[in-house]
């Protein structure tokens, strides 16, 4: 068999290259995250250029790859890092249910999600989520956590250290995400939203359950509201705007209503869902 030749190498980064950023946000966000220069950045993409190996060490990094990228396609070496689930569990079909995303009832595109803070009263917490389709149908959310929810209300951390991912799971009336972050001190939380509250699909209703508690007084169980706000850049921009850590009296009526009528034990009451139709 013939060894490739180095173009063809550069070619094979390339593509791989170009298939890892699919869903993200920018290229110039990712340049920023693993320290690269733009330029450079997009000499590899478009098969110029191999990266340094400690350029390429940050680039596996980040992406949560190895250096075979190099070499193979990338869905090659997807499908034999993933063993699947072991037989004798018997969770084969269970898992392809699971996978079988609905993309019609929440489209890919970017989301605002909204919840009363875990840890500082008379707070609610906005932030943006990134939803894309993967290969197998499934689907990826990218979100950062706030700062507010590691800590106290001065905690500052930045994007990278707050970043966190998750596969979205559907049943036939809502959707689950089960967020978790490794950075700084390990998180993972649980939303779930019901589908069908909202005519337009534009409003999800649901809570979020933190799985551990960081501080004595840390609330572990919230209300949440997924806000859709579309597929196009400029509106992840502009709910970006949206975001951030702010009173409670700053929300609207609705998300207002909602909040305050949550029951963790008990159905949907009507009153706020008049404000929606």
């Amino acid at each position: 068999m013939r060894a490739p030749t180095p173009q063809q190498l550069r070619d094979r980064f390339g593509k791989n290259l170009r298939v890892l950023i699919e869903g993200t946000t920018s290229v110039s966000q990712v340049c920023r995250d693993i320290g690269v220069n733009r330029t450079q950045f997009l000499r590899y993409l478009s098969g110029e250029a191999h990266p340094r190996p400690d350029v390429l060490h940050r680039i596996c990094k980040h992406f949560g790859v190895d250096a075979r990228i190099l070499l193979e396609p990338i869905e090659t070496l997807r499908e034999e890092d993933d063993p699947g689930p072991d037989p004798a569990l018997g969770f084969p079909a269970f898992l392809s249910r699971m996978r079988a995303f609905d993309h019609g009832v929440m489209p890919d595109g970017f989301y605002r999600l909204l919840r009363p803070t875990f840890t500082v009263p008379d707070m609610v917490s906005a932030s943006l989520i990134l939803l894309s389709s993967l290969p197998d149908g499934s689907a990826l959310a990218r979100t950062a956590i706030d700062s507010v929810h590691f800590g106290g209300k001065n905690q500052r951390l930045t994007w990278r250290q707050r970043r966190a991912r998750s596969l979205a799971f559907q049943n036939t009336v809502g959707t689950a995400f089960l967020f978790l972050t490794t950075t700084v001190r390990p998180a993972m939380y649980l939303s779930y939203f019901t589908h069908g509250h909202d005519a337009d699909n534009q409003l999800f209703f649901g809570y979020t359950a933190m799985m551990r508690s960081n501080e004595q007084h840390h609330a572990l169980l919230l209300p949440s509201i997924l806000e859709r706000a579309g597929p196009r850049l400029r509106d992840g921009l502009a709910a970006r705007r949206r975001c951030g850590v702010f009173h409670w009296d700053r929300l609207m009526e609705t998300e207002r209503l909602f909040f305050e009528d949550w029951n963790p034990f008990g159905p949907f009451t009507p009153r706020w869902i008049k404000g929606l139709y």
